[in-house]
């Protein structure tokens, strides 16, 4: 059995209607049930990394007779697990990036705890988010490889991996926290933290202005590109 997961852009192509985003091709899914291979889609769209890591537990935990063999997970914004920082977190800030930091650090411990639940590697995909990047990315991270580091990179420009990874798009839902740094950190550091932003407005509006691949509703890749990454990178997984 093969797991995808992740937010909304494991989940598949979208569309906005009058009710709302909506499910129009099941992504990835598809692509491994065409060619017979089991698999469970477990994306949640609009869903947080820890908490799309505790819905992913949680089904392996109920289901120990299942073999999993690979899970691939579309990684998403670390700002969406805000909630998720601590009060104390915020003691002792100095860097723009600390508590990023923090919260992306506490979600890759989290993979390498359910890659040894499952036994499976865990191929994460840069999603709304990049990924990490280390050369030796598992003797940090047991059971974690990067698949893609960055999804909307290697459709645009030709290349997987970025220079400058954005880790958040910075949305309405990241202006308390934003307003909150600011207050703590040095002009220096609020310098930096305000570059981060507005590279993560700019990786959104170069989503918004590539519609063949974020099409129909602009914003999550279309049946096309799912079809892109299963023949051009998941034939690296052997």
């Amino acid at each position: 059995m093969n797991i995808i997961t992740g937010c909304s852009w494991a989940c598949g192509e979208c569309n906005r209607g009058d009710l709302g985003p909506g499910i129009s091709f099941p992504g990835l899914e598809y692509n491994f049930q065409q060619d017979g291979i089991d698999c469970i889609n477990l994306g949640i769209s609009g869903g947080a990394n820890l908490a799309i890591a505790h819905k992913v537990e949680g089904y392996i935990i109920r289901n120990p007779d299942v073999k999993i063999d690979n899970i691939y997970w579309f990684q998403t914004e670390w700002t969406r697990d805000l909630d998720m920082i601590f009060e104390e977190d915020y003691n002792n800030i100095q860097y723009a990036t600390d508590l990023q930091n923090i919260i992306i650090s506490r979600f890759y411990h989290r993979l390498v705890e359910i890659a040894e639940l499952s036994g499976a590697k865990i191929h994460l995909i840069g999603g709304v988010s990049d990924t990490l990047w280390l050369t030796k990315m598992e003797e940090h991270y047991p059971g974690v490889t990067v698949l893609c580091q960055s999804l909307v990179n290697w459709l645009i420009n030709g290349d997987s991996c970025v220079d400058q990874p954005v880790y958040s798009w910075y949305n309405y839902k990241a202006v308390e926290y934003v307003k909150k740094m600011k207050l703590l950190l040095s002009d220096e550091e609020t310098k930096k933290l305000l570059q981060m932003v507005q590279a993560g407005l700019d990786r959104e509006s170069l989503v918004f202005s590539h519609p063949e691949y974020f099409w129909p509703d602009g914003v999550h890749p279309n049946r096309h590109v799912y079809k892109l990454m299963y023949e051009k990178l998941l034939t690296k997984i052997g």
